[in-house]
């Protein structure tokens, strides 16, 4: 979720967008996720992508790549990460608890990253309030469970984000006092959420 203002500019869009990819293939590389760019489907393959809010296929490779990428009209991006690293609050108690270096906090008591994975999303203008971030939110959450056995997310939001806070709300997710993620820098303005995956057993 995007902070807003309260985040200044620290690096030229160029500088982000090269770190970004950077970032970015290394979660694809080791997690086998990161971050989607999304668009509205073109006609070419609306016959192969489901219809159902939520529902998504892996289309054929070849299919892909005869689409004129420059020609889709862009809604944003979407991503699932890894936030075990970002838990402040947890990560801060057990180093003080344990006197460890953060390189090997991951080897104590925190979650595994399966219950730590934080849902992202930013849309242009032009397509708020039309229930693209509901849909996208949707996706992440059923592709993250079957492909990745994700048990657990979470997010943040702007306490002024009203549509975020919707989104997620209408996606199962629930307020979190015991704020694992959200840090005492953001608490004033921002909100964290939760959504566990109901047990099968």
């Amino acid at each position: 979720m995007g902070w807003g203002d309260e985040n200044p500019k620290l690096r030229s869009v160029d500088e982000c967008i090269a770190l970004l990819r950077l970032k970015n293939q290394t979660f694809w590389d080791v997690l086998g996720f990161g971050d989607f760019g999304v668009a509205e489907v073109p006609e070419e393959l609306k016959s192969a992508v489901p219809t159902a809010q939520g529902g998504w296929v892996q289309l054929d490779e070849d299919l892909v790549k005869r689409v004129d990428l420059n020609a889709l009209r862009w809604v944003g991006y979407a991503c699932l990460r890894d936030a075990t690293g970002v838990i402040t609050k947890q990560r801060e108690t057990w180093l003080q608890e344990h006197d460890a270096l953060p390189s090997v906090a991951y080897a104590g008591p925190l979650p595994p990253w399966q219950e730590m994975v934080e849902i992202k999303y930013g849309l242009s203008p032009d397509h708020w309030g039309k229930g693209y971030a509901s849909e996208i939110a949707s996706f992440l959450h059923a592709w993250g469970i079957a492909a990745h056995g994700v048990r657990r997310y979470i997010g943040g939001t702007l306490k002024t984000n009203a549509g975020s806070r919707r989104v997620l709300q209408k996606t199962g997710f629930v307020s979190n006092p015991e704020r694992l993620w959200v840090d005492s820098d953001h608490v004033e303005f921002g909100d964290e959420w939760m959504y566990t995956v109901p047990s099968t057993s």
